[in-house]
């Protein structure tokens, strides 16, 4: 069977499985509503939603709504789509999380100038941007928030303002 094409008319049923809720056995549950199938297809055999709508002939917004309403997701890596969700110092490929080199050097300098130089988040930001190093989402400019969520999310700038106190 192609994905491309439905070789069956939408709403068809290409599977039936009996499920069960609570020692009551329904029959005849259409493929799209069985969680069993939907896990097997979607987190096992690594279909798309779209493939997965093709199969099971339903919309694509009924495949999501039941999804979510079995909680059935992918892992936090594969959730990853959007490069606007990553980190510092990672990139996204072929749909997987890996390290960014640079990033991650440029992440060190940073936490050096921090603790090492005893720095100011707006000192360094203007530094990064002096040195014309491009920000996460290729911007020329560096802002201090922006230098801070870096330490943020290193634990750094917390344990700095703790030893301050």
């Amino acid at each position: 069977m192609e994905f491309g094409r439905p070789s069956l008319t939408k709403g068809q049923l290409l599977f039936s499985f009996p499920y069960a809720i609570e020692n009551t056995i329904f029959l005849e549950l259409p493929a799209f509503k069985n969680p069993i199938v939907l896990r097997k297809k979607y987190l096992e055999e690594g279909l798309t939603i779209k493939q997965m709508s093709v199969l099971l002939g339903c919309g694509e917004t009924s495949l999501k709504k039941y999804l979510k309403q079995f909680g059935i997701r992918k892992t936090e890596v594969q959730e990853v789509r959007h490069k606007e969700n990553l980190k510092y110092g990672q990139r996204l490929l072929s749909g997987k999380l890996k390290e960014h080199k640079k990033e991650l050097s440029i992440k060190n300098a940073i936490t050096e100038m921090y603790f090492e130089q005893e720095l100011t988040t707006t000192v360094i930001a203007k530094i990064l941007t002096q040195m014309k190093i491009p920000t996460k989402k290729q911007g020329k400019k560096w802002d201090h928030s922006t230098v801070r969520r870096i330490l943020e999310r290193e634990d750094a700038y917390k344990e700095k303002c703790q030893q301050r106190r």
